[in-house]
């Protein structure tokens, strides 16, 4: 089996134990989940847990991110559109999240309240952003020609992702579409004189 090949088996497999596990963090959150019980949700040892996971918080940031969207293979997929900005097409990345918000909102709080409820996970999931932010970028440059404004311009996209996301959760008078495309056309507010 060639090294790429067994990297993609032990991602598939650390996404499936991650999930399998997942729901028992959900329920007793991660704080009062042990190693060893979360183990013994996805069948397997305390020592095969460590062997794919190096902490509890990376398990549920890959269980996280096996369900979410993979925002640089949405960016690598998307045509450009006739007089589109790069922020407009930006927001057209996060549609799935907002297709997936308005078909089961209740798992999506769920799995961002479980995040912002743990200062580890909060910076798991900052990590986790930090390399989406460097390939999602990379993805955008192909699009647009110039690596700097695809880095700022991809900072700023996440940023207002997880503005309206936030702001979606405090309200039941929002819907996150409606949250994001709100903070999106702020954001694209900012360069028109006053």
């Amino acid at each position: 089996m060639s090294v790429s090949m067994r990297t993609r088996v032990r991602a598939k497999m650390r996404s499936e134990l991650a999930l399998q596990m997942y729901p028992l963090f959900a329920e007793q959150g991660i704080e009062t989940v042990t190693a060893e019980q979360a183990a013994k949700e996805a069948g397997i040892s305390r020592a095969t847990f460590f062997r794919y996971f190096s902490s509890k918080e990376e398990a549920v940031v890959t269980a996280l991110h096996a369900v979410g969207t993979d925002l640089t293979s949405v960016m690598e997929q998307l045509e450009p559109r006739s007089g589109e900005s790069t922020l407009e097409m930006l927001r057209r990345c996060f549609e799935a999240s907002v297709i997936a918000a308005e078909s089961d909102p209740s798992t999506v709080r769920s799995r961002t309240q479980l995040v912002l409820s743990s200062p580890s996970l909060r910076a798991a999931w900052s990590m986790q952003r930090r390399e989406t932010e460097k390939s999602l970028a990379e993805a955008l440059n192909e699009h647009c020609g110039n690596l700097r404004l695809a880095q700022t311009a991809t900072v700023i996209a996440l940023t207002l992702h997880e503005h309206a996301l936030m702001r979606w959760l405090e309200s039941d008078d929002i819907s996150l579409r409606d949250a994001l495309d709100e903070a999106f056309d702020y954001a694209a507010m900012l360069d028109t004189p006053r």
